[in-house]
């Protein structure tokens, strides 16, 4: 079964993709449209819910700073409460994308929020990667990373519907 368009419409759906990289990706649909992929595999994005929702919360967490300039709706005194969900899944070793235009569900852009800070010499990967066969991957790096430093270009806003959508 597929999730339906009223599902969509009037759910905050966690959805899920890893890129290029294998990096693990969550975004908040905020009652969004979903890509295609996540839309025709619900059952695999369920899934993956479980087993990411199982993780601990080991790893240190930043957060894209920025984003009361970039996300609809959000006042500075609400930020540590806009920020705490959004954190706790970095901490499971997440990129975490919400939704940027909140009125408007088939609008597909997504900006990072929160990211897990961690060393790929010293740090784990956070799940067993044949888990990742349950959620899409993307063809290109969504998060740039180098030295163990998320680049200021991942803060630019994405249209992840679209690159999950031409994926095929």
């Amino acid at each position: 079964m597929a999730y339906s368009e009223i599902e969509q419409l009037t759910l905050d759906i966690n959805w899920y993709f890893v890129d290029y990289y294998n990096r693990i990706c969550i975004a908040a649909s905020a009652g969004g449209l979903l890509p295609k992929t996540i839309t025709e595999n619900d059952e695999g994005n369920e899934q993956f819910h479980e087993i990411v929702s199982d993780l601990p919360l080991r790893f240190e967490v930043a957060r894209n700073e920025n984003i009361l300039n970039q996300i609809q709706g959000i006042e500075s005194q609400n930020l540590e409460d806009y920020f705490q969900d959004f954190e706790k899944l970095a901490s499971r070793g997440l990129y975490v994308f919400d939704k940027l235009k909140l009125e408007s569900p088939d609008d597909g852009y997504y900006i990072l929020v929160a990211y897990p800070i961690y060393n790929t010499e010293r740090d784990s990967y956070p799940l067993d990667k044949k888990n990742l066969s349950l959620v899409p991957k993307t063809k290109q790096a969504i998060i740039s990373r180098r030295f163990q430093k998320v680049n200021p270009s991942s803060f630019n806003p994405i249209n992840l519907t679209m690159i999950l959508n031409n994926q095929n």
